[in-house]
């Protein structure tokens, strides 16, 4: 039985990174924002594995390209989704403003 290693998982993590920031991306491009919710979930666990691990492990050479790349793709799908925040954030205000109160019959 083969032998998971520390830096077999930490391959692994960045390789889910990667391709959940690149679904991001296009779920964002295609405007399919619905589907954020289901990827979000396995997508902040991850950042938060990623944040816990020492920064001088991040910079080391094996992974060095990878967590450059990581690091581009967070920086497009942070500006996607601060747009469209942007864009439903009227809503979302007119929504919490929103005052009904229940009429007499």
């Amino acid at each position: 039985m083969a032998t998971i290693t520390h830096q077999d998982a930490f391959h692994a993590l960045l390789k889910r990174l990667n391709d959940q920031l690149t679904e991001l991306l296009e779920i964002a491009n295609r405007g399919e924002w619905e589907r954020v919710e289901t990827l979000g979930h396995a997508l902040a666990a991850d950042l938060a594995h990623l944040n816990a691990i020492p920064r001088q492990s991040l910079l080391s050479q094996p992974y060095r390209q990878q967590i450059i790349g990581i690091q581009r793709l967070l920086v497009d799908a942070q500006s996607s989704c601060s747009t469209r925040l942007e864009q439903i954030r009227p809503l979302v205000d007119a929504l919490g403003r929103a005052r009904i109160t229940p009429g007499s019959s």
